[in-house]
C-alpha cells in the first residue's frame, strides 16, 4: 500500500509539472519571391492572425495580403492591419465622399464604391456595377477610379 501511495503521489506531481510547464509552438516567418508565409506548428496561417499584438490576413494560399482592404480593413505595405482612424479621411469617409462627388456632378452612383488599396497618402476608390450576362454569368463594369487625400479629402478622378 506504500508503494501504492508513493507511484500515486508521484503521478500527481508528473501531471501536476506537465500541466503548468507551457508548450511552445514553432511559428516562423518565410520569405517566397517578393511574398511571405507564417508557419504555425508545421502549417500556413490563413485568414485573419494575430502575431506579435498586431493583426496581418494571410490568403488561402498562405501569402500575406498588403496594401489592400480586406473586411474593410486597410492592411499597409507591411501587411500590418493599420487603423485608418488616425486619417482625417477614413475609409468609409473616402466612399461617402466619392457618392457625393458624383452626384453632385450629376453621375448616376454604381451599385458598388469601395476603397481599394492605397497610393501615397490617396484611398483609392474603384466604382462598379455587377452585370448579370445570362449566357457568361456575371461580369464588372467599372464607372470609374478617384484617388481621396486621406488628409484633405479631396479627390481627383484617375481618368
Amino acid at each position: 500500500m506504500k508503494n501504492f501511495k508513493r507511484l500515486l503521489a508521484s503521478f500527481v506531481i508528473l501531471l501536476t509539472l506537465l500541466a503548468i510547464t507551457p508548450v511552445t509552438a514553432h511559428a516562423e516567418w518565410k520569405q517566397s519571391g517578393d511574398n511571405w508565409l507564417y508557419i504555425q506548428s508545421g502549417s500556413y496561417a490563413t485568414g485573419w492572425t494575430q502575431i506579435n499584438g498586431q493583426w496581418y490576413y494571410f490568403y488561402s494560399s498562405g501569402y500575406m495580403a498588403t496594401n489592400v482592404i480586406i473586411d474593410g480593413s486597410y492592411l499597409n505595405v507591411n501587411g500590418v492591419w493599420s487603423d485608418d482612424s488616425k486619417y482625417n479621411i477614413t475609409i468609409i469617409n473616402a466612399q461617402e465622399r466619392v457618392k457625393q462627388y458624383l452626384s453632385n456632378n450629376g453621375i448616376s452612383i454604381p451599385q458598388i464604391v469601395q476603397v481599394d488599396q492605397v497610393e501615397g497618402n490617396s484611398w483609392v476608390v474603384h466604382c462598379y456595377s455587377i452585370i448579370t450576362d445570362t449566357g457568361d454569368g456575371s461580369h464588372t463594369a467599372t464607372t470609374g477610379w478617384y484617388y481621396v487625400d486621406r488628409d484633405t479629402g479631396n479627390i481627383k478622378s484617375m481618368f
